[in-house]
C-alpha cells in the first residue's frame, strides 16, 4: 500500500489565526501582506479568506468536505 504524501501546504493554518489575522486586515487597516508576513500566512491565502469575510461574513479554510469523505471512506473500509 502506498502512503500519501502531501503536496500542499493548504488548510495547514487554524482557522481561529485566519480570522485573527483577517480582523488585523479589516479593522485596523493594516496592509495584506505586513500581516501575513507576521503571522507565516500565503498572503495570497489571506486576502482570499479576508474578501470572503467582507462578501458573506464567515468564511472557512482548509479542506473542510475533503475531510468529511476521508472520515466516511475509512468507516467504510474498518466495516469490511
Amino acid at each position: 500500500m502506498r502512503v500519501y504524501k502531501r503536496k500542499t501546504e493548504r488548510g495547514k493554518v487554524p482557522l481561529d489565526v485566519m480570522k485573527e489575522a483577517s480582523e488585523r486586515v479589516i479593522n485596523e487597516n493594516c496592509k495584506i501582506r505586513a500581516v501575513a508576513k507576521e503571522y507565516q500566512i500565503c498572503h495570497v491565502t489571506l486576502y482570499r479568506f479576508v474578501r470572503r469575510i467582507k462578501a458573506k461574513g464567515t468564511a472557512t479554510c482548509g479542506y473542510i468536505g475533503i475531510l468529511e469523505i476521508d472520515k466516511f471512506s475509512a468507516r467504510i473500509r474498518n466495516e469490511c
